[in-house]
């Protein structure tokens, strides 16, 4: 036993009631021993949890220095195309400009059509009135075994009607199954249609428009420009509620919400091997606050005690990972004074890519999750300095990640394309080479130079000052050759032709990128241009480049985007009516570029088939069709111009008499076509809800 030692009294003053102070604790040899165990065993574990921490996050650190290096020449083109919408040099070419000597002026030629390439896609893709994209119901709709069995039970009951065998109604009534695949094919439509309406307003109140409108000026300025998403946030929503004294107050919720985001080019690093966004691996360098960062404490699938490791160890002095072009970045993007806060910031690696198996198990997935270990997985990881937050199987019903990536003009087999500064490096170099000559020579021919012998000039006398009326002081030609010692000449001008050279570049820019005819930039196009159909067939022949440029659009960022959001509504909306078999589409760059010719095409029917004799072969619900396309595309309320569908059907049953108003029933013999006439001969009581 260890003996117990009490304190000295003198020593230490009396302690109070029930407090034990001065008391040390007794304990046995047997206690002391499984402390001692204790604490070892804590100690491995925490050693055992560090090495894996170490497998899987030094993976992680490995993928990242690869993507890192693999990244350096992309990310010089990058600054390249910054400067050149900024106009200004790169640091070599404008120390050979400095060591020459002249005019340092920079045309602004790659800005002008990088802007007016973001206002040709905005006024195409955002600014036409129509969504760029909808949703397609399958040409076939599987029915689910509820509408079989439905379907089933309605043939039986009209076998029963007639007094046919029940095992002879599938084939006795052809007419009603397609009757009834027509109308399951109609309701999918709809709920189709609220599907697409529920994605449009989801991506309006998750920051779409925003983000796009970020993202179109990368696309059009980096080799390739991102959208995130849809990515489910919990956000607190205001309402109002009134209450029963007519007063309006507020009330506040969370609620999960689709968000959509532009990633910088300059986070997003991929595999060196990458060709597409799913390709080998990726990794997002995101940067958050400590706040944000300890927002993620109960969010689902996010490691609590790591978060709070990670806001211990980096909460009071951050944590930044500085890149090589962090501080011309910053001062290109006029944020000379980021650095203030690297305090206040701590980044993240989000990793999308394949782990072995093995790695996931030693972090601590079961054996369910991961029944291979040799097996290769796909997961998002997020790694803060030495701490795994999240750790996730990314196998879910959409494989792939939230990420799309395009490029204003793909490569094939490559992650990277080429952007519009990209294309026009060689002719702003030119253009801005001409620039400079153009302005020095105007420099020096704009005044007579001047030659003068300084052995015949008095002491003392400036010559660097001239102004009309000078007298010069001159002494007299000791060599007697009768030489004036002041002589003038004028250096010729040769901006006439420098002009020359730089208008044809400027061109040469129109052809590679956007026609300054399409700007409203230049009213003497001239050949073709000078009349308006000439114009018109120009402005035809360039759209197909921005056709190209918009299908880029289409295939890489719309269609995966809606895709993404058609299967998370799929998956987690609780309204079933918006639930449909369907498949995302494009609208199409040629579709939106002919919306008008389509416009003017349907007014010219219109007013063709506006005779008795047309008329006659055009039945009033057809044409019904035609004036709701044609008042859609005006941007009128067409539910307030022109009757529905069913509206106009119900005006003929009455018309024909052949309606029975507070019924809701059609009588046999007296169903109707497409057209809204009569037809004789058929038993309608399927159709009537009434009659079953």
């Amino acid at each position: 036993m260890i003996p117990s030692t009490a304190a000295s009294p003198a020593a230490t003053p009396p302690a109070p009631p029930n407090r034990g102070y001065g008391l040390l604790r007794v304990q046995n040899n047997q206690d002391l021993m499984a402390q001692e165990q204790a604490a070892a065993q804590a100690k491995d574990a925490t050693q055992q949890q560090s090495q894996v921490e170490a497998g899987l996050s030094g993976h992680i650190r490995g993928c990242w220095e690869e993507a890192k290096q693999a990244k350096l020449v992309i990310e010089q083109r990058m600054l390249k195309a910054l400067r050149a919408r900024r106009g200004e040099y790169d640091p070599d070419v404008l120390q050979e400009i400095r060591n020459q000597g002249g005019s340092e002026i920079y045309l602004l030629l790659v800005d002008v059509k990088c802007r007016a390439a973001e206002a040709w896609i905005h006024d195409i893709l955002a600014a036409s009135g129509d969504r760029p994209w909808t949703l397609d119901p399958t040409p076939v709709p599987e029915m689910s075994p509820e509408l079989e069995n439905a379907l089933h039970q309605i043939m039986l009951m009209e076998a029963q009607a007639r007094g046919i065998p029940p095992e002879q109604a599938d084939e006795k009534f052809p007419a009603v199954r397609d009757e009834f695949k027509r109308r399951v094919k109609e309701a999918a439509a709809k709920a189709i249609n609220r599907m697409a309406d529920t994605i449009d307003d989801q991506m309006v109140e998750g920051g779409w428009r925003k983000a796009f409108a970020e993202f179109v000026s990368d696309f059009v300025t980096y080799p390739k420009a991102f959208m995130k998403g849809p990515v489910a946030r919990n956000r607190k929503r205001m309402s109002w509620i009134q209450s029963m004294a007519g007063k309006f107050m507020p009330t506040f919720s969370k609620v999960v919400q689709p968000e959509y985001e532009r990633v910088s080019p300059w986070f997003i690093y991929p595999s060196p091997d990458s060709t597409d966004i799913n390709d080998g691996f990726l990794i997002e360098h995101y940067r958050m606050r400590r706040g944000g960062l300890h927002a993620l404490i109960g969010v689902d699938g996010f490691d609590e005690e790591a978060i709070r490791k990670a806001l211990d160890e980096y909460g009071r002095g951050g944590l930044k990972q500085w890149m090589w072009h962090e501080t011309e970045l910053s001062r290109l993007q006029d944020r000379p004074h980021e650095y203030l806060t690297e305090r206040t910031q701590i980044d993240a690696l989000i990793f999308w890519g394949p782990a072995q198996g093995r790695m996931l198990r030693e972090w601590g997935m079961s054996d369910k999750e991961i029944p291979d270990e040799m097996a290769e997985y796909e997961i998002e990881a997020w790694l803060i300095g030495n701490y795994l937050i999240r750790v996730a199987i990314n196998d879910g019903p959409t494989i792939g990640r939230p990420y799309s990536g395009a490029s204003y003009s793909e490569i094939a087999g490559s992650f990277w394309g080429d952007a519009v500064p990209d294309k026009l490096r060689d002719t702003a170099q030119i253009c801005n080479a001409t620039a400079r000559s153009l302005v020095n020579n105007l420099a020096i021919a704009s005044g007579p130079m001047v030659e003068i012998h300084t052995d015949r000039l008095p002491e003392g006398t400036n010559i660097t000052k001239m102004h009309p009326w000078k007298i010069f002081q001159t002494l007299s030609d000791k060599t007697g050759a009768g030489r004036n010692a002041v002589h003038f000449f004028q250096p010729d001008s040769q901006a006439q032709m420098l002009l020359m050279v730089l208008d044809r570049f400027e061109r040469r820019a129109d052809e590679l990128t956007v026609p300054a005819y399409t700007q409203g930039t230049n009213e003497r196009i001239g050949g073709a241009g000078s009349t308006a159909s000439g114009l018109a067939m120009l402005f035809g022949a360039a759209t197909k480049q921005i056709k190209k440029v918009i299908g880029n659009i289409d295939l890489w960022i719309l269609e995966p985007t809606v895709g993404r959001a058609y299967v998370y509504n799929m998956l987690y909306h609780p309204d079933d009516s918006i639930k449909g078999d369907a498949k995302p589409k494009a609208r199409g760059a040629i579709s939106l570029l002919q919306k008008e010719q389509a416009m003017i095409r349907r007014m010219e029917f219109l007013k063709a088939t506006n005779n008795p004799m047309d008329a006659a072969i055009i039945n009033l619900p057809r044409r019904a069709a035609v004036l709701r396309e044609t008042a859609k595309s005006l941007d009128m309320p067409v539910e307030d111009v022109v009757p529905s569908k069913e509206e106009m059907i119900e005006q003929a049953m009455l018309q024909a008499g052949a309606f029975q108003p507070g019924t809701g029933m059609v009588p046999a013999g007296r169903s109707l076509d497409v057209s809204g006439k009569p037809v004789s001969g058929q038993d309608n009581r399927l159709f009537n809800p009434g009659a079953r």
